[in-house]
């Protein structure tokens, strides 16, 4: 009886330890994919970071080309005033030396609004500021800056939602430890094998997660 029960149980043995090596492997992987997992959610909280204090620094610029470009526009409304009153009572003398003081932006726009081969007795319609060729130097850099600012915070967007990916996926991966480690645990092999597809189940899809993710790798140099 004893040998017929020995030969009876042996079967049995391989299969049990087929699910527990698969256990194993699974508890290996998960572990490597959990580290690399939460490496990368640190590196895209870090460029995240970078992203968002170099939009915020583009803004601030911007801010200050606006206040340069608000300036400089002031300064040119006020000397073409100068100029338009000095021109209305005749002065042509004193309008013709503030002209040649207008800063490069509005005598461009001036020129084109009020030609020096014209008849200088009839002013046009409208001012120098409301054509296309008025562009302030300070203000084209700011919208510059501004277009960097959106951008750069798109980045940061991007990086903290993929960041916040990676950490989910690390929290799959340590459910697939725990699922995986107590397999190995219960005396039940119909619990076992539940639990170690399980665990196998979700290690797959974390792993689709993160395989459809971006990933970053920060190398510094030793020299």
């Amino acid at each position: 009886m004893t040998t017929e029960t020995a030969v009876e149980e042996s079967p049995a043995t391989p299969v049990l330890d087929r699910w527990d090596l698969a256990a194993a492997v699974i508890l290996s992987l998960a572990t490597l994919a959990s580290a690399w997992s939460s490496y990368q959610a640190a590196r895209w909280s870090t460029t995240y970071g970078k992203e968002n204090r170099a939009a915020v620094q583009a803004r601030f610029a911007a801010t200050k080309e606006s206040e340069r470009a608000g300036r400089r526009q002031t300064i040119d409304v006020t000397t073409f005033s100068v100029w338009l009153e000095a021109w209305v009572r005749g002065n042509t003398e004193v309008a013709d030396e503030i002209r040649e003081r207008f800063r490069p932006e509005l005598a461009v726009a001036f020129d084109e609004w009020f030609p020096p081969g014209q008849d200088q007795s009839v002013l046009p319609p409208g001012t120098p500021f409301d054509l296309e060729s008025y562009r302030s130097e300070a203000d084209e850099s700011m919208q510059r800056l501004l277009a960097t600012a959106e951008e750069r915070t798109a980045t940061a967007d991007e990086a903290s939602q993929t960041g916040d990916t990676f950490i989910l996926t690390a929290v799959l991966y340590a459910s697939v430890l725990f699922f995986a480690g107590i397999a190995t645990k219960l005396s039940d092999p119909r619990a076992e094998h539940l639990a170690v597809g399980l665990s196998g189940t979700m290690f797959v899809v974390a792993t689709a997660v993160v395989l459809s993710l971006p990933h970053t790798i920060y190398i510094t140099s030793l020299t």
